[in-house]
């Protein structure tokens, strides 16, 4: 068998002046010493030695590996999952040992087609063939290493105990305060707000300090309990709903609305959780999957004269990109735009086309951003780089 290196590596100078080698397309990472670097060079086309071979005579032989979930404790954290600071216990020396580790961490391959047919959504949830989406990696991060219920883990993953406050991440640096900042500028005194995809209500509640009268919906019962019992004195109203039932959706009653909002959720009508054919009859409704411009144009339908949508969504380009660089001047990497396997959210062009094809247009784009002050290498990154995008939307005339 005769490794090579990876097509796509990168390779890192570590905060200690390790060289740490890279792979941005399994987001895999190895700190090296600098005889396996020589080793993987003298082999890097599959032409050269035997890399074991190549590193024959060498004092020095080893490598240490940095790679872990990066959103294992938060969907909106750095997605690199590149661990920067030495882990003596993640060591391994000795050439074979070595050349194992930068095989199953994708720095070394043996077979480069084989390698690329790796990028691509799982078939099922221990599919080891295939490297899987986002969706996929969290949920076997929750369910076979940490053994959380996805549903319970995202409420925690956002908010602290009670629903009082957001948890001091991205959520709370970025989404919260973007939210404080603008919601009231949409003058909500009076008016019927529909709050889609409303999880444990935290944001209808916001809506409704400003005088909104509120429906939130959210196909999951647990998140609807949660929101009832949080919020049950202020009287908002919520309801479980199958959003991916268009047809019960339509005759949905207490509108029509003067604002839907929509967040974290129109992602999932892009790119589900598995492959439709993985699913039975393309769902696990048993109905076929809806698609991003048929679920709008249902929205559409419950507006008010003079309504609109508001969709705060995962950015396109920069929610699940790689973060290098230095932690005072981020840099972000992009490894896919267009066919994504690993992304889960739609570039510019696919989200405007189904705006379109759901009769509205687009009235203003917002990026936000961490405002606050820079602290570490994550608030740097958000104070550069936007990971959501909200989209306000009316219907065309």
């Amino acid at each position: 068998m005769t490794l090579k290196a990876a097509p796509d590596l990168l390779f890192l100078l570590g905060p200690s002046g390790e060289w740490i080698a890279s792979n941005p397309m399994t987001r895999t990472h190895v700190a090296a010493s600098a005889s396996v670097l020589e080793g993987i060079r003298r082999t890097a086309d599959g032409h050269g030695p035997d890399f074991v071979e190549a590193l024959k005579g060498f004092d020095e032989v080893w490598v240490e590996d940095r790679t872990f979930f990066g959103c294992r404790d938060c969907t909106v954290a750095d997605a690199t999952g590149l661990e920067l600071s030495p882990r003596p216990e993640a060591r391994v020396t000795g050439a074979e040992a070595v050349a194992t580790a930068l095989q199953e961490r994708f720095i070394l391959i043996d077979d480069e087609a084989a390698y690329r047919k790796r990028f691509a959504l799982k078939t099922r949830l221990l599919d080891p063939e295939h490297l899987g989406n986002f969706h996929q990696q969290m949920g076997f991060e929750l369910l076979m290493r940490q053994h959380k219920d996805p549903e319970q883990w995202w409420v925690a993953q956002k908010f602290e105990e009670g629903l009082k406050t957001v948890r001091d991440n991205a959520y709370r640096k970025v989404q919260e305060e973007f939210l404080k900042r603008d919601v009231p500028k949409w003058a909500l005194a009076g008016k019927k707000v529909l709050d889609v995809g409303c999880g444990a209500g935290y944001y209808s509640h916001l809506f409704a300090s400003f005088g909104a009268e509120v429906l939130g919906l959210d196909q999951n019962p647990e998140h609807v309990s949660t929101a009832r019992n949080a919020f049950r004195a202020e009287g908002l109203r919520f309801e479980v709903f199958d959003l991916s039932d268009l047809e019960s959706l339509k005759r949905l009653g207490g509108g029509p609305f003067d604002l839907i909002y929509l967040s974290d959720v129109l992602l999932f009508y892009f790119i589900p959780y598995q492959p439709p054919s993985t699913l039975k009859g393309g769902s696990h409704t048993g109905r076929p999957p809806v698609s991003a411009a048929s679920f709008l144009g249902t929205l559409k339908t419950l507006l008010a004269k003079g309504g609109r949508v508001r969709v705060l969504e995962p950015h396109g380009s920069f929610s699940l990109c790689l973060r290098y660089g230095d932690p005072s001047r981020p840099l972000a990497v992009l490894n896919e735009y267009r066919r994504k396997w690993f992304g889960i959210t739609p570039n510019l062009q696919t989200a405007a086309q189904a705006f379109r094809e759901a009769g509205f247009a687009v009235v203003d784009i917002r990026e936000p951003v961490y405002e606050g002050p820079v602290r570490d290498r994550e608030d740097a990154f958000l104070a550069e780089y936007p990971i959501w995008w909200l989209f306000e939307l009316v219907p065309m005339a």
